[in-house]
């Protein structure tokens, strides 16, 4: 019955963990999909004909384009007038005169995203690699991505984040988190109301999944073009599956967000809470970020990022760390 239990936990572990990376990787396919292979693109000839499909393979030769009707046609560039990506059935859409297929892709990102920005939006993708061979063998990858609303009234944010590390073939770490926050802004006031949550998948820590919510009120301490520092208190609760304390426990929550553009190319984002039980001194838990990003070229978009998490838990289960440290280093396109 013993053995059982412990090969049905197993089991379910092991599913655990390919849901969340599978979660995890399709929610990038889906984002990425949604970005370059949504609507029909326009090829219009020399002589005036447009046709509409999608363009499946692009050289300096020629264009592949996959028609409903004709089916699959290859259009030398002699023949080609100009390329409209994701062309609307009626009225123009984004016009680009040669270029590359990733050149093109990253200008009907841009011109996407400068509609988003219209209402308030902006975005961001990162990616951290590193592969080590020698005396030890060690790959790591980290992906992230992250959306931001501001308005005059309401502030939105999310991120969402995997780590993976894999030393000598066995996997190190495997870790997922997504994070969300709004926040009631008052225009004529430093204070304002948030509500905050976060759920964390982590395979080596003393816990598999961990969820989190709180509520309080902020404060802008700083409030400037280029700084601001924001204050928040709040109250919530955390529930913890796969631990020894699984119980659901309410929480305090304290901290500070710092948001810096140094110069006109660098910017450092910061922020450090605790969250301490309020029904046991003892067991509190500490949250605490930073990335440095330096802008490539002036003009670009693309910028290198230098980034640290850092966590602590006081009570964890036994042979468990309570530290869990985090240095990356990699580029973030901002959209």
């Amino acid at each position: 019955m013993l053995c059982s239990c412990v090969s049905q936990r197993r089991t379910s572990t092991r599913f655990l963990k390919q849901s969340v990376c599978f979660e995890i990787w399709a929610i990038l396919i889906i984002f990425l999909l949604a970005v370059s292979q949504a609507g029909a693109d326009e090829v219009v000839l020399v002589g005036g004909d447009a046709l509409h499909g999608k363009i499946i393979e692009q050289s300096d030769a020629a264009i592949v384009l996959e028609h409903s009707d004709l089916g699959r046609i290859e259009i030398s560039r002699e023949r080609i007038k100009s390329v409209t990506l994701d062309a609307p059935s009626t009225g123009e859409g984004e016009k680009i005169e040669g270029g590359g297929w990733l050149e093109q892709r990253f200008k009907k990102i841009d011109g996407w995203s400068s509609e988003m920005k219209k209402e308030g939006w902006s975005f961001s993708a990162d990616i951290s690699l590193d592969n080590s061979s020698g005396n030890t063998d060690e790959q790591s990858l980290r992906v992230g991505l992250g959306a931001k609303r501001v308005l005059e009234d309401r502030r939105l944010t999310m991120d969402l984040s995997y780590f993976n590390k894999v030393s000598e073939g066995a996997t190190t770490d495997n870790k997922a988190s997504f994070g969300i926050a709004r926040d009631w802004l008052k225009p004529e006031s430093r204070w304002f109301y948030f509500l905050m949550g976060r759920f964390d998948y982590d395979e080596f820590e003393s816990w598999q999944e961990r969820a989190a919510g709180h509520v309080g009120p902020g404060y802008h301490l700083i409030k400037r073009d280029k700084l601001t520092v924001d204050l928040r208190a709040g109250a919530g609760a955390r529930k913890e599956w796969g631990s020894e304390n699984d119980d659901v426990r309410p929480e305090g929550l304290g901290g500070v967000e710092l948001s810096w553009k140094i110069t006109d190319r660098q910017s450092l984002n910061a922020s450090s809470f605790i969250y301490p039980v309020l029904s046991d001194t003892d067991d509190y838990r500490t949250r605490s970020s930073m990335d440095w990003r330096f802008l490539l070229e002036k003009e670009s978009k693309m910028s290198f990022l230098v980034g640290l998490l850092h966590e602590y838990q006081s009570i964890v289960d036994p042979d468990k760390d309570r530290n869990d440290l985090r240095i990356y280093t990699g580029i973030r396109y901002e959209f």
